[in-house]
């Protein structure tokens, strides 16, 4: 997944290009790095982050909703891009199971023929 746009990115060029995506095994060395520079743990789980030439600069997990970012860039709006994203990425389930809660999906009905729920007329 990646989505792009140009915008100004933090460090204050305009016309950078600036990507969120999901992050993989191979972007733990980054994610670690900005750790450290933050201060804080890396984050755990699914990971999404918002890097601009090629420089991830922000990383919010997906199933905790931690944050960690690099605190020589002004990255407050880029939190506020990965919150809106991670919002619209739990909004994917479909509605109609969102509403009838996880009991919908729990057991698969038997099969049952139309014609046996007298929908449709037999065909002779």
């Amino acid at each position: 997944m990646r989505d792009t746009g140009s915008i100004t990115d933090p460090t204050g060029r305009t016309g950078s290009t600036i990507t969120i995506r999901t992050l993989d095994p191979g972007d733990a060395a980054a994610v670690a790095r900005l750790a450290e520079l933050d201060s804080k743990a890396s984050p755990a789980g699914p990971l999404i982050g918002i890097e601009t030439d090629g420089r991830l600069l922000a990383v919010m997990s997906l199933s905790e909703g931690t944050f960690v970012a690099d605190p020589f860039s002004r990255t407050d709006e880029l939190r506020g891009l990965l919150e809106l994203r991670v919002g619209q990425l739990r909004d994917r389930r479909p509605r109609r199971l969102a509403r009838l809660g996880t009991s919908a999906i729990r057991r698969r009905p038997e099969a049952v023929r139309p014609a046996e729920l007298g929908v449709f007329p037999r065909v002779s």
